[in-house]
C-alpha cells in the first residue's frame, strides 16, 4: 500500500494503459475477418439443384472449339458467375461474334440461365474495331448486355 501511495501517478498511468489495451483488443477482434465463414455466405444456397456439371461445360467448350471462326474458348465458372471467353480469328465481324456467343446460352437449361449470371468477353486475335467486346446476361434478363 505504501507503494501504491508513493507512486500514485504512475499506478494511474498502469491501469488507464491496461485499460486502452484490453479496448484495442476488443475493437480489432469485432473488425478482423473470420475465415471459418464462407466467402460467399448464403448466397450460393440452392446452387446443388442447379448444378452446372462437368460433362455439360466440357460439351459447351468442345463444340464451341469446333467453330471455324474461333480460335480460343475458356470458360470458369466462380460461384454464381458464369464467365465465357471466346478469341476469334482475324476477319470475325463483331456482329457474327456477338451471335456465337449469343449460341453458347443455348447448351444451358432455362433454370441455369435464371440462376447463374453470366459475363462475355470477345476478343480478336489483332484486336480490330470493335474489339474487345464485352456482354453480360443477369439471371433476371432473357438476353445479352453488349
Amino acid at each position: 500500500m505504501n507503494f501504491i501511495k508513493k507512486h500514485k501517478k504512475l499506478c494511474i498511468i498502469g491501469v488507464v494503459l491496461v485499460i486502452l489495451i484490453v479496448l484495442v483488443m476488443i475493437l480489432l477482434k469485432s473488425f478482423s475477418v473470420d475465415y471459418s465463414i464462407d466467402e460467399y455466405g448464403d448466397r450460393l444456397d440452392g446452387i446443388e439443384k442447379v448444378e452446372i456439371k462437368k460433362s455439360e461445360s466440357d460439351k459447351l467448350v468442345s463444340e464451341i472449339k469446333e467453330i471455324e471462326s474461333v480460335k480460343n474458348f475458356n470458360y470458369r465458372l466462380k460461384g454464381r458467375l458464369v464467365y465465357i471467353e471466346i478469341e476469334f480469328n482475324e476477319g470475325v465481324n463483331v456482329d457474327n461474334a456477338k451471335e456465337i456467343a449469343t449460341k453458347s446460352l443455348d447448351y444451358f437449361t432455362d433454370k441455369q440461365k435464371s440462376f447463374y449470371d453470366f459475363e462475355f468477353i470477345l476478343t480478336n486475335e489483332k484486336e480490330t474495331e470493335g474489339y474487345p467486346e464485352l456482354g453480360a446476361k443477369h439471371k433476371s434478363s432473357d438476353s445479352i448486355v453488349w
